[in-house]
């Protein structure tokens, strides 16, 4: 079924305290973030053929890429839930003010 943000927000709530590593701090999270967006950057390495320490033996994967997003995702919004943020409630504003803007 479909997942809204939300859902995923209080999922990894309710998950990120039963980790083996949990975030002991936020800095932890902005570092597992810097990490997964490498592995995201590798990722999109592979499927561009650019760069050279992309290491040419793994094969090209939107499947690996897509894994390594929600990861990213994950370490995002743990972040977040770090600082009580609700990241579906901020969107929904977000995007009024985005609108409105586009329609001045």
């Amino acid at each position: 079924g479909f997942m809204d943000l939300a859902t995923i927000q209080q999922w990894l709530q309710a998950t990120d305290t039963k980790q083996p590593y949990p975030f002991r701090s936020s800095a932890e999270c902005v570092t597992a973030m810097v990490e997964e967006l490498g592995e995201v950057a590798t990722e999109v390495a592979l499927l561009e053929q650019i760069g050279t320490k992309a290491g040419w033996s793994k094969a090209p994967s939107t499947e690996h890429l897509t894994i390594e997003l929600i990861q990213l995702l994950n370490t995002l919004i743990a972040l977040a839930n770090r600082y009580d943020i609700d990241l579906d409630r901020a969107y929904v504003s977000y995007m009024r003010q985005a609108s409105e803007t586009e329609s001045s």
